[in-house]
C-alpha cells in the first residue's frame, strides 16, 4: 500500500517520516502540549473563578498602565525571567523533570487566564491589547522557555540516571547549555524591554 504523504509546500513528508520526526522530538512536542493544557486549563478556571477576583485584577492592572517603562520592564522580566530560572537549576536536578514539564503548562494557564480577564472586562478592546501587546512577546518568551525547557529535561535525565542508575553519562556539552540559557535570557529581556515600551506609550489610550 502506497505510504500516506503530506505535502507542504511541495515538499513530500511521509507519515512514516512524520512519526519519527515526532519521535525523535519528543520532548519539545510534550511541551507544547503541556502549554496548550495550561491554555485551557486557564480559561477554565478564570470562566468558574474570574469574577470573584475579577476586582482585584482589574485595580493592579489599572496600576500597572499608570507606571513608568522602567517599573514596567521590571515586572515583565521578573515574570518571565523566573521561569527560566526555575528551569535552569532544575536541570542540574535529579528529580527536576516534573518541575520542568510543569513550567510550560503555569505559563499557557498565566497567559491564558489573563487574556480571560482582558475580554471579559474590556471585550473588543481587550482582545486588541493582547493581540498587540500580550501575545506577540509571548509567543517569542514561550518560545525561548520550550526550547531550553528541551535542554533541562535531557540534562535533568542525565543526572538522574546517574544519580539512580549504575549507568553513568557525562554531563553532556555544558557550555553549549549555558550559552543557550544566557541566548534565551538576552533575547527575554530584548522582548521584555519591547514590550514595556509599547506599554507605556500606547497601553492605557487602546483600552481607557
Amino acid at each position: 500500500m502506497k505510504a500516506m504523504t503530506v505535502n507542504l509546500k511541495g515538499i513530500g513528508y511521509s507519515f512514516e517520516e512524520l512519526k519519527n520526526e515526532a519521535v525523535k522530538n519528543w520532548r519539545m512536542l510534550l511541551l507544547v502540549i503541556l502549554f496548550i493544557c495550561g491554555m485551557l486549563t486557564g480559561a477554565a478556571l478564570y470562566k468558574n473563578f474570574g469574577e470573584n477576583i475579577s476586582k482585584s485584577i482589574t485595580d493592579k492592572f489599572s496600576e500597572i498602565l499608570e507606571l513608568s517603562f522602567f517599573k514596567v520592564f521590571i515586572i515583565m522580566l521578573i515574570a518571565s525571567i523566573i521561569p527560566l530560572l526555575i528551569s535552569f537549576f532544575n536541570s542540574f536536578n535529579a528529580l527536576g523533570m516534573p518541575v520542568i514539564l510543569l513550567i510550560p503548562a503555569f505559563y499557557g494557564l498565566t497567559l491564558s487566564f489573563f487574556s480571560s480577564f482582558l475580554y471579559t472586562n474590556y471585550r473588543k478592546d481587550g482582545v486588541i491589547f493582547a493581540l498587540v501587546l500580550i501575545f506577540p512577546a509571548a509567543v517569542i518568551n514561550i518560545l525561548m522557555l520550550i526550547a531550553v525547557n528541551n535542554e533541562s529535561l535531557i540534562l535533568s535525565g542525565i543526572v538522574s540516571r546517574n544519580v539512580f542508575s549504575s549507568h553513568k553519562e557525562g554531563r553532556g556539552e555544558t557550555k553549549a547549555f549555558f550559552l543557550r540559557y544566557i541566548t534565551a535570557a538576552l533575547i527575554t529581556a530584548a522582548t521584555c524591554a519591547a514590550d514595556a515600551l509599547a506599554v507605556t506609550a500606547i497601553g492605557k489610550s487602546l483600552l481607557f
